[in-house]
């Protein structure tokens, strides 16, 4: 039997439903497609690796992420009883640049700009796959818009639901005849995500692929339902670990079968310090399908910059009044003649008014020598997700500041704290800004910053349970401790 002949029999991993078409190599040439089917997220600091959460970054803040993921044997060619023959792309390696940048607080854009290197091992001329000019080209360009569209939890990583709506939109910038592009598409998304109890996020996302129909030998590439699956749960202060279910549905095939169902796993981990993050992890093809390697790697670093520390004004004081300057005072008129004057009466008793003095302030700090600590009897209260202070903490600061500055010896640590709802690295964030947002209240009084130090804690040292609201509320706390002269 001739080669191309044998070759007929032989079917695409996932696709091949029955004998293969005998679609000449050069139409194959003309119908390419991008054949990476791992699409992080722009944001891998709020969302999971490809799966998208219903949270969006706050206003004007930004991430930075480089992510290279290595896919092994995303492409063969199998018999018709589904054994492997040989694999047309050995493996495929993506750098993938990607940066968003939130608004208003509901709305953000991301951006990935993918470095698709050659594929490597297999044999690509049998599918009429053409190798790049470059060893490394640049995929199609995403673009993805991201609206919030409801959330019931109130600080970032409390308990509750939230729904967003977002897209993936690729723009044909990479070589279709590589696998490294395809035409113009849209990946149209839903993201709900939960935060259950005081640790657990989950996710997941229902989308539509809309995309030209393209065909390889006999594999048809179409439009596509898409679904994911995601969890995510802090294993120490800094590290969450992260696993995530996806795949996609492709009805519109002549034929169905499990090929048009490829689901693909993955499991890793992520590390934050302050604006520095990291991951790590891996994965395997479960379902066939074009793309879905036989297992996949990934790694990347970034940066994140959250919106600015709000700088909280000094409350304005009472403006000065400057009486105007008097008037010259007219000539006095001459005096008249004195004329006798009557006998005095007596004067009555002066009518004396008793006016009682003005309750004194209470008291809603004081110094405790014992704990060494300036206590205060009411909480310092901040906008939600936020380090701004809300002005009916004003009075307490106040009589704080006041404090420091009738003890000119005294030198003080204020220390920030939040619950243990949410993840632990956003917790520490979060009172890290509200620590330092006291810190610069207090100078505006005219406390020397050198008097002052700051530091966030987040759930660390809790003083109530986290498991009831009237604890978790305790546990979200401003302490100021008085550190050695």
């Amino acid at each position: 039997m001739k080669t191309g002949q044998r070759r007929t029999r032989h079917r695409l991993k996932g696709l091949l439903i029955g004998l293969a078409l005998s679609a000449p190599a050069s139409s194959a040439l003309a119908e390419g497609f991008d054949l990476q089917q791992f699409n992080p997220m722009p944001d891998q600091q709020r969302n999971f690796f490809s799966t998208s959460s219903a949270e969006v970054a706050p206003h004007m803040s930004w991430q930075g992420f480089a992510l290279f993921n290595y896919a092994h044997a995303p492409l063969v060619l199998r018999d018709a009883e589904g054994r492997r023959v040989e694999a047309i792309v050995g493996s495929q390696s993506t750098l993938n640049l990607l940066g968003s940048i939130g608004f208003a607080d509901i709305f953000e854009i991301g951006l990935d700009v993918p470095l698709v290197v050659n594929p490597v091992g297999g044999d690509q001329a049998l599918a009429g796959i053409a190798p790049s000019d470059a060893s490394v080209g640049i995929g199609d360009l995403r673009l993805v818009p991201k609206v919030s569209l409801f959330n019931t939890r109130g600080e970032a990583g409390t308990s509750g639901v939230a729904l967003a709506a977002l897209a993936d939109v690729f723009l044909p910038v990479g070589q279709s005849s590589a696998m490294q592009g395809g035409d113009l598409r849209g990946h149209f998304r839903l993201a709900f995500d939960a935060i259950v109890g005081p640790d657990l996020h989950l996710g997941a996302n229902l989308g539509y692929l809309v995309r030209p129909a393209a065909q390889l030998m006999n594999l048809e590439v179409n439009d596509a339902m898409t679904w994911s699956l995601a969890a995510e749960i802090p294993v120490s202060e800094r590290v969450r670990l992260t696993g995530e279910l996806f795949g996609k549905a492709t009805f519109a095939a002549e034929a169905l079968g499990r090929e048009e169902f490829p689901t693909e796993f993955l499991l890793g981990g992520k590390y934050k310090s302050g604006s520095l993050y990291m991951q790590a992890g891996g994965g395997a093809g479960l379902v066939s399908g074009y793309g879905t390697p036989d297992f996949r790697l990934f790694m990347g670093i970034g940066l994140a910059l959250d919106q600015p520390v709000a700088i909280v004004e000094e409350p304005i004081s009472e403006p000065i009044v400057v009486a105007p300057k008097p008037e010259p005072e007219p000539e006095p008129e001459p005096e008249p003649k004195p004329k006798p004057e009557p006998e005095p009466k007596p004067e009555p008793a002066p009518v004396v008014l008793v006016v009682p003095e003005p309750e004194p302030e209470p008291k809603v700090a004081e110094i405790d020598t014992t704990k060494r600590q300036i206590v205060i009897t009411d909480r310092v209260h901040f906008q939600t997700n936020s380090d701004v202070i809300e002005p009916q903490s004003y009075r307490v600061l106040n009589q704080v500041a006041r404090i420091i500055e009738q003890n000119p010896h005294l030198r003080v640590r204020v220390e920030g704290y939040t619950d243990s709802r949410g993840g632990a690295d956003l917790n520490l964030e979060l009172s890290k800004r509200r620590a330092l947002s006291v810190k610069r209240y207090l100078t505006a009084q005219g406390i020397s910053e050198r008097r002052l130090d700051s530091e966030g804690l987040g759930q660390g040292n809790p003083i109530a349970t986290n498991h009831s609201e009237p604890g978790r509320a305790a546990n979200r706390r401003v302490e100021f401790h008085i550190l050695e002269p």
